[in-house]
């Protein structure tokens, strides 16, 4: 499973959106409970919440320059 390797690596934000995409058209497939459990995982440690937030925000700055060399800035 994709998710338990973003998981054990420390990508969480990944880990989070696989686990997702993977509830949102396999609720009841084998994988959806290890889904539930990684999201559990992530959801309840507040250590992992806050790298969870450092990602987002690495993206969103990746996004900012993307947008700003796009704009001539």
């Amino acid at each position: 499973m994709l998710a338990r390797a973003d998981h054990d690596a420390g990508r969480y934000l990944t880990c989070i959106e696989r686990c997702d995409r993977l509830l949102s058209v396999h609720a009841a497939g084998p994988e959806a409970a290890e889904a539930r459990r990684l999201l559990g995982s992530i959801t309840g440690d507040p250590a992992k919440w806050r790298q969870v937030t450092r990602q987002l925000e690495a993206d969103l700055l990746a996004v900012k320059r993307d947008l700003d060399a796009a704009l001539g800035r």
